[in-house]
């Protein structure tokens, strides 16, 4: 009997010692109070992130540029690097990228983005009309803050920026804009 108590307990210890943070719910959210999560699905669109921070987790496929990141990035699945020089670096394909820091620009078009975000920016997005496979409906996508059940859809005749945290500073008077570093 006390083999098997001992057994548990270093196993117990073991899954301590190997558990990674492996996604934007993982993230302590209490790191940062400026931090808030967004969520973006599309199944066929593009956005940008810009002048951003924290954790970014997206799976896709199309294009992808991650322009000035300062940070942790790593980028796996089926993808070719395109281009790399000037701080900038293109993907194509299907994968993921985790991005962990601070970035420029992560700018992305194709199909079947899924991205979570845990930090703060800006982000423009824009979807297009697309069949979903399970419902056999035309969609744009989604997007919604820490809520899933206040999703909006992407729009798909124009692009729209969404800020993070939800609430910018051209909504909250107490805060003033700051100016973006080039």
């Amino acid at each position: 009997m006390r083999n098997v108590v001992v057994s548990l307990s270093v196993l117990a210890l073991s899954s301590f010692a190997f558990t990674q943070a492996g996604s934007t719910e993982a993230v302590n959210k209490s790191a940062n109070p400026e931090y808030s999560e967004l969520h973006l699905r599309t199944l066929l669109g593009s956005i940008r992130c810009l002048d951003g921070e924290g954790r970014f987790e997206m799976t896709f496929s199309g294009t992808l540029l991650v322009s000035k990141m300062d940070g942790d990035l790593s980028i796996t699945g089926a993808v070719k690097k395109e281009f790399d020089a000037n701080d900038r670096v293109c993907y194509t394909g299907t994968g993921k990228l985790v991005a962990d820091g601070k970035w420029r620009s992560i700018h992305w078009f194709g199909s079947d983005m899924k991205a979570d975000w845990f930090g703060k920016g800006i982000v423009n997005i824009s979807g297009e009309f697309a069949r979903n496979p399970e419902t056999g409906l035309l969609e744009t996508g989604d997007y919604w803050y820490d809520k899933a059940n206040e999703k909006q859809a992407f729009p798909n005749a124009a692009l729209q920026p969404l800020p993070l945290p939800k609430y910018s500073s051209i909504e909250r008077p107490d805060k003033a804009p700051e100016i973006r570093k080039r």
